[in-house]
């Protein structure tokens, strides 16, 4: 009984780490696609941090391909503007958000993180061409040159 008290103790503090952590990198908020249609009308760029094979393979349009592990080494070259609007996305929202932290300890401080790559492309298509996926153009004239995404 005693060992299902702690482990109770251990996942409920595991919890708000995991809370705690997501809020003070700011990702506990919900995006609207009239947000990241507002950041691109002024100027924003969206950062790819998958490989670049992932990148080859597919990629939103406009994407911009800097992986994780150059991050900190080239997004300074290429953006020295530390109030640029960067929106990070990756496959599925784990080396964003890893490379959201890394640019706002450069100093970076418009970095948001759209998440995951699915989440990524929702947002933008919204943001491009509004909320009806009946507006919205087909994919292969959303994503030219880019393959299909696997089914």
């Amino acid at each position: 009984m005693r060992n299902a008290w702690i482990w109770t103790g251990l996942l409920i503090a595991m919890g708000l780490l995991f809370s705690w952590t997501r809020r003070a990198l700011g990702e506990d908020q919900q995006l609207t696609p009239g947000q990241v249609r507002a950041w691109l009308q002024a100027g924003a760029q969206v950062l790819d941090v998958r490989t670049p094979e992932e990148f080859r393979a597919e990629h939103l349009p406009g994407g911009i391909n800097i992986p994780l592990d150059e991050i900190t080494q080239k997004v300074p070259q290429r953006f020295p503007d530390k109030g640029q609007i960067l929106l990070l996305h990756c496959r599925s929202g784990r080396r964003s958000s890893l490379a959201t932290a890394q640019l706002r300890r450069l100093g970076y401080t418009n970095v948001v993180n759209l998440g995951s790559y699915a989440q990524a492309e929702r947002l933008l298509t919204q943001a491009r061409h509004g909320p009806s996926s009946t507006n919205a153009p087909a994919a292969a004239e959303r994503f030219p040159g880019s393959p299909p995404p696997p089914r």
